[in-house]
């Protein structure tokens, strides 16, 4: 189940999709930046990759912070407290998977 965040059988289910005889473009992040807000402002942004083969594209994310949400490719959040927060989103074609890492800085 793709809800947007990874467990153990998203990972199960990616490993169970890789094809080692079988040429496949991984997909490529477009656009996925580090991030500097201040607490309690809206922070929203889309999350996309391309896949040079024409596969479809499953997202999920590592790490998202307590009230985050990442559902539909967007992730949304309204911080709290001042800090920085690391966050990896994953795309798989079901063959490969990549994987990018954000930086959230958020300020006073």
């Amino acid at each position: 189940d793709f809800n947007g965040q990874v467990d153990i059988n998203d990972l199960l289910v990616f490993y169970g999709n890789w094809k080692t005889n079988y040429v496949n473009d991984i997909p490529e992040f477009q656009n996925v930046n580090n991030q500097n807000i201040s607490k309690k402002q809206l922070l929203k942004f889309s999350v996309s990759a391309i896949d040079k083969d024409g596969d479809t594209l499953k997202y999920a994310a590592l790490g998202l912070p307590e009230n985050a949400d990442f559902s539909n490719q967007v992730f949304s959040w309204v911080p709290e407290k001042a800090g920085i927060c690391s966050i990896v989103f994953i795309v798989s074609d079901n063959k490969s998977l990549n994987y990018e890492s954000v930086q959230i800085v958020v300020n006073e």
